[in-house]
C-alpha cells in the first residue's frame, strides 16, 4: 500500500471529470486501500 498525495481546493484536477469503474478488480481494491491508508 502506498500512502497518496492528497488534493486541496483549488486543485485543477478536482474539477476534472471522471471515468465509470466498470468492474472493481484488484487495481481498484488496490487504489481503495491506498486511500484508506492516506486518510
Amino acid at each position: 500500500m502506498a500512502i497518496r498525495e492528497i488534493k486541496k481546493y483549488p486543485d485543477p484536477v478536482l474539477r476534472r471529470k471522471t471515468a465509470s469503474v466498470g468492474t472493481i478488480d484488484e487495481d481498484i481494491c488496490r487504489l481503495i486501500d491506498d486511500m484508506v491508508e492516506t486518510m
